[in-house]
């Protein structure tokens, strides 16, 4: 009975230590860009490059150096698709971290959120090239 229940609290500290990875990696983020005042690059957009078409997520490394500033209004201009997804995943995290607290489980994505997010991000692809007010800014 010893050997199930420590093999219970080692399998949900595995959990609880998979899910304390995102938290560490935030914070490293948010202690370098606020000590160095350095922002986060991590390279240039190849579709915006080649094509001269702006991609769902073009913008999104300014939108997270907004975010890492706590400056929400220039990371809703950088991306606002970003923007929003940061804190449903967020969310998402919390809500999932709770469960593997309370009941030693993990929450999956369901399928229909993952094809929603395909599609709202396609529609945003195609929205955010209109050349007409105000998509072209």
């Amino acid at each position: 009975m010893q050997k199930i229940l420590s093999s219970f609290q080692e399998k949900k500290r595995n959990k609880l230590l998979i899910l304390g990875l995102p938290v560490l990696i935030g914070i490293g983020l948010l202690l370098y860009v606020k000590l160095t005042g350095n922002a986060i690059h991590l390279w240039d957009c190849m579709i915006w490059k080649t094509f001269h078409v702006a991609c769902p997520g073009c913008g999104g490394t300014r939108c997270v150096n907004a975010l890492l500033r706590f400056d929400f209004l220039a990371a809703i201009k950088y991306n606002v698709v970003v923007f929003v997804y940061f804190f449903i995943l967020a969310g998402f995290y919390l809500y999932n971290l709770y469960t593997v607290i309370r009941f030693n489980r993990f929450i999956a994505i369901p399928p229909k959120a993952t094809f929603a997010t395909a599609v709202i991000l396609l529609a945003f692809g195609v929205i955010r090239n209109l050349p007409f007010f105000p998509w072209h800014l």
